[in-house]
């Protein structure tokens, strides 16, 4: 198959010495050249930061994805990108900015638009800004009443953290935070609950409750409730467990 540029057993004594920048794919190296121009001296980039084929190592860092989104002074995010080969930096199409941007609906980047504090697209037609305060592009058409609103559920998420809402608003805010992210696409679906892991780790810290495979014991017999949206496709079969949380299907859950 594709070699993929990362770090696992066979590369990881090589790279604490040196990263070799000729074989570094090219939307790498223009990850490189961003940070270096915004004159921030650290990169994250997960598959170079976390040894791949580590399961106890993974099962650590995948905890800690939350922290490294909400304390990261901005994410790169290469929404134009089909692979890490493609780059940042390509000719802008002349298409109008698409609300259905592949990126977007991913798993893994639901938790990293929840948490981030500021995000900078590269989509195929123009840059888009997110940040906790408001969300603009170039044409002007993500500002503008044409555009679905700012992200609220990253806000509200925001709200749950920092005020007294109540454990009947944190049970809402964590369904809702379920709703959206059910629909998302993951490339392996056992990363379900591991794509995840980083939101419910701050509500662990919040509420101080127990955490459940994507359920909680406060609320556990409200959370038990959940069923799979029928407009959907489902798997006739359930090979993920527990079958009683959610995570065991894959498709839309609502409450």
């Amino acid at each position: 198959g594709e070699h993929v540029f990362k770090t696992d057993k066979s590369t990881k004594l090589e790279f604490e010495i040196t990263i070799p920048l000729a074989k570094v794919p090219r939307t790498l190296i223009d990850a490189f050249v961003l940070t270096k121009k915004l004159g921030i001296d650290y990169l994250w980039v997960d598959a170079l930061c976390i040894v791949q084929g580590s399961q106890e190592e993974w099962e650590q860092e995948s905890a800690k994805m939350g922290l490294i989104y909400s304390h990261a002074k901005i994410v790169l995010s290469s929404t134009q990108s089909s692979n890490v080969s493609d780059g940042v930096f390509m000719p802008r199409s002349t298409m109008p900015l698409s609300q259905d941007i592949a990126i977007l609906s991913r798993g893994w980047c639901f938790q990293e638009r929840m948490l981030a504090t500021r995000i900078v697209h590269f989509t195929p037609t123009e840059l888009v800004w997110e940040c906790q305060k408001c969300r603009k592009c170039e044409c002007g058409i993500v500002q503008s009443h044409l555009y679905p609103a700012k992200n609220n559920i990253s806000s509200a998420f925001r709200i749950c953290l920092g005020d007294d809402v109540g454990e009947r608003g944190l049970r809402q805010m964590w369904r809702e935070i379920v709703r959206s992210y059910s629909v998302r696409k993951l490339t392996n679906m056992d990363d379900k609950l591991a794509a995840l892991s980083g939101i419910a780790a701050l509500m662990k810290k919040k509420t101080g409750d127990m955490y459940a495979a994507g359920l909680w014991k406060a609320s556990l017999p409200f959370d038990l409730l959940w069923r799979c949206d029928q407009t959907g496709d489902l798997k006739t079969e359930k090979a993920r467990l527990p079958s009683w949380s959610w995570i065991s299907v894959d498709g839309a859950v609502k409450w």
